[in-house]
């Protein structure tokens, strides 16, 4: 399980350990942030709070179980083939370790068995990587940020997908030791054998009512949703949660609007991205003057691939020295994915996949958050209109 912190995470820390028991299934990474020049005390101070074997982690190590392993200060951390791997930061700037490099390799190498949680800190570190552990079905936890001493980085992850879990740190500790005593690091299943049919019940509904296919996704997935929202609506008896599913009218596209996880990041394929730039220089080259050139992007998420484009294409016009009219319409069925899209405003860390050479341009906005390049934005360019609406859709979403 990896483990997340910055700014006032030892004190998040040090009560997970508190609060964590020997099960013989569980083995934790912590990547907190540290200065690169300081010698770390986490281990000495955290083996006064736990009966786990707190290690230095050294690279090469496989975890072992019941094992708690402080990744040193100045090195990032990888996990791979089984084993925890040391390598030198990837950026001179920027937090060390990388919670997001570690989080990523987790999910990569664990897929839906990968566990990831956010503790207190300042800054957006460990939210991309929090989602590569959603998009592989895996768990994904966060510190109530009412509970954080800094609630930055809990609300970050927060801000990008429907985390599992956001509890206050006892609570997280008492979730995961009840996991691994049933067995499995997924959440307790509410149904039943005499209740095992629900979950097809609620594929059903949601797919009549609100026109999202859920059937493709995972079980365990599904089920967690169905959990989170029986939760909300304070429903105990999963019978009472799929009639209340059939009565309420906007129940079913809540449900689904749980699963739906909007995936996306600035040039977040660069082979694809690289392809469709030479695509791009071709159309600006060979098009008529006049002619207003129209793209459209299906399943934009909250937008940072439209705003690929559009810089993409800016790059054409200053190589060419031509200049032509442009239309992008991004459309996506998840509506409060489209929200954020069309504000234009990102954190800091989302924009960090921009290539230098496009990133040159790239502006603040406001404090902790960063927008594309300014003749990018909405409305901002005399020949440019980027448009983020709602696409009607009643196929699968998976």
């Amino acid at each position: 399980m990896g483990v997340g912190a910055s700014a006032g995470g030892l004190e998040a820390l040090r009560d997970l350990m508190s609060n964590l028991r020997h099960t013989g299934r569980m083995s934790f990474v912590v990547a907190q942030h540290l200065s690169p020049t300081h010698k770390s005390m986490l281990r000495t101070l955290l083996e006064r709070e736990t009966s786990l074997s707190v290690i230095e982690l050294e690279t090469g190590q496989a975890p072992r179980a019941d094992a708690v392993y402080i990744t040193p200060p100045n090195a990032d951390v990888e996990y791979r083939a089984g084993r925890l791997v040391l390598f030198p930061p990837e950026k001179p700037l920027g937090p060390k370790p990388s919670i997001n490099r570690f989080f990523s390799s987790l999910a990569e190498e664990l897929g839906d068995a990968s566990v990831g949680i956010i503790l207190s800190g300042t800054g957006a570190d460990g939210a991309l990587g929090l989602l590569a552990i959603n998009q592989k079905g895996g768990l994904t936890i966060v510190q109530d940020p009412a509970s954080a001493k800094y609630d930055a980085m809990p609300k970050a992850a927060q801000h990008g997908m429907q985390v599992d879990y956001a509890l206050p740190v006892p609570a997280i500790a008492e979730l995961l030791v009840s996991y691994a005593q049933d067995g499995t690091l997924e959440p307790p299943v509410r149904e039943d054998p005499a209740t095992a049919g629900l979950s097809g019940q609620v594929i059903e509904l949601v797919r009549a009512r609100a026109g999202f296919d859920l059937g493709a996704y995972k079980l365990s997935t599904l089920q967690r949703r169905i959990r989170r929202r029986m939760d909300k609506a304070r429903i105990v008896d999963p019978h009472d949660y799929v009639a209340f599913l059939g009565q309420d009218a906007n129940e079913p596209a809540e449900l689904a609007r749980e699963i739906l996880v909007s995936v996306t990041e600035f040039f977040r394929d660069p082979l694809a991205f690289e392809a469709l730039g030479v695509a791009i220089q071709r159309i600006v080259e060979e098009s008529p003057p006049h002619k207003c050139i129209r793209v459209w992007n299906p399943g934009c998420a909250t937008g940072e691939e439209a705003y690929s484009i559009a810089m993409l294409f800016e790059e054409a016009f200053a190589r060419t020295g031509r200049s032509r009219n442009y239309q992008i319409f991004a459309t996506d069925v998840d509506e409060q994915a489209l929200k954020r899209g069309r504000l234009g405003a990102f954190a800091a860390s989302a924009v960090s996949s921009i290539p230098r050479s496009t990133g040159s341009a790239t502006s603040s906005s406001r404090a902790g958050t960063s927008s594309p390049p300014r003749r990018c934005g909405i409305g901002s360019s005399s020949r440019c209109t980027i448009w983020c609406a709602i696409r009607p859709s009643r196929a699968s979403t998976s």
